[in-house]
């Protein structure tokens, strides 16, 4: 690998065991200023490549000016101080003569004046779960109460054009948070740009999947290990999770953690399509067969093992599309490929016996939602993902901004 490639493939190492990127504020940035100066060194090294690269990033250009744009341009605002006065919510209260309807409205616009300073997008999501449950539970009936949150509602709702992209709300650093979104795509756009022979994406495959697997083998032995305690840090021992029970490796959620390794499994077996397409020898002279496949096999084992069901489902998925894929490719190595797959899934099973209770949460939770869905309940997914079409329905060629679905 040439010195830059070797530089973006460290990063990525790096950022996977700092907490997956979060470990502080400025990690990730830090990550996109290195990036960005192996990307100028790239390009003065080599003119040839200036126009291409230009070619390359006019998507993400085009998304940058819709950012700005749309940042011009919200939706909603806070309010200030003298216009939460001339709302006069004492005034709409005191003529609710419903008790439970004024605890519920005067403790939502508590605690919307309480954080949208800070973040102004969560004083908003809090507003509309706010309207929603009490429309929900009291209907649209005349009160104070309903009328205080339809005024509300009035002041804080912007006359944005309809013909140019928006943003949900006034925020200085929504700006922030679109370029370091923008800066990650460009990672994956310099690292292309990087790579200039086959050897080299191999190379690079190779680290992304040894330190997978690394990173796997420490997930299993710290979640065997993991007692819970309100003073220790569960990430490695360096960070806290914000939810304990989901915490995996160096990843604060389950689900992430699947997503990650899962990507990297598509690296293994692309390598061991590789290496059985081109053995000249038995498969057991075969050192690096053997590397993946235990390296495949860590990675399907905390799959399980961190207890993400979309994760489990997804690896099955991957199994079915990898054999079809491989059966009419490597016809010469039957035997070996329907010995693969069944090593795997032994590895699966081996993973559910690994956490007991893990795995009958998992049981839990699913019969849980099964029972649910038969019912009048939906789960919760299915209703996040109820409210995303609608968005979607209701501006379908801008959408509503960057980071939109949080906040309404």
């Amino acid at each position: 690998m040439n010195k830059e490639l070797k530089i973006v493939a460290s990063l990525l190492v790096l950022t996977s065991w700092l907490k997956a990127g979060l470990a502080s504020q400025w990690s990730l940035w830090i990550v996109h200023f290195v990036v960005i100066a192996v990307a100028v060194a790239m390009l003065a090294k080599d003119r040839s490549l200036r126009k291409r690269f230009s070619q390359a990033i006019t998507p993400l250009t085009l998304m940058l000016l819709y950012g700005f744009v749309g940042f011009w341009n919200p939706s909603f605002k806070t309010l200030t101080l003298d216009e939460w006065n001339r709302i006069n919510a004492e005034k709409y209260l005191s003529r609710e003569t419903n008790l439970e309807k004024v605890a519920l409205v005067s403790n939502g616009f508590r605690s919307i004046r309480a954080v949208q300073k800070d973040d102004p997008k969560l004083a908003l999501a809090i507003f509309f779960d706010l309207r929603n449950t009490y429309f929900d539970r009291f209907g649209e009936g005349k009160s104070g109460c309903g009328d205080l949150i339809t005024r509300y509602e009035d002041e804080i709702s912007l006359q944005a054009i309809p013909y140019l992209p928006t943003s949900t709300i006034i925020d200085s650093r929504s700006i922030l948070f679109f370029i370091d979104f923008l800066l990650q795509f460009s990672f994956g756009l310099v690292t292309y740009f990087l790579i200039r022979s086959r050897q080299e994406v191999r190379l690079f495959m190779w680290v992304i999947c040894i330190n997978a697997a690394i990173l796997a083998i420490v997930g299993i032995i710290q979640k065997m290990n993991y007692i819970p305690s309100d003073y220790a840090k569960e990430i490695l021992g360096l960070w806290d999770a914000p939810e304990p029970r989901y915490f995996y490796s160096s990843f604060t959620y389950k689900n992430h953690w699947s997503a990650f390794v899962i990507l990297s499994l598509f690296c293994c077996f692309s390598l061991l399509y590789y290496e059985f397409k081109n053995l000249r020898t038995k498969v057991i002279h075969c050192k690096a067969i053997f590397i993946l496949l235990f390296s495949a096999s860590s990675i399907v084992i905390s799959v399980a093992h961190s207890g993400s069901r979309s994760g489990i489902l997804i690896l099955f998925v991957f199994f079915a599309l990898a054999l079809i894929f491989s059966a009419s490719r490597l016809r010469r190595f039957k035997i070996q490929l329907f010995t693969f797959p069944l090593l795997f899934i032994c590895a699966l099973f081996f993973s559910f016996m690994l956490n007991k209770e893990t795995s009958k949460e998992m049981w839990g939770n699913t019969s849980m939602q099964i029972k649910s869905f038969s019912g009048d309940q939906k789960p919760m997914r299915l209703l996040f993902w109820t409210d995303l079409f609608q968005q979607i329905q209701t501006r379908t060629l801008w959408g509503n901004g960057h980071d939109s679905f949080r906040a309404i």
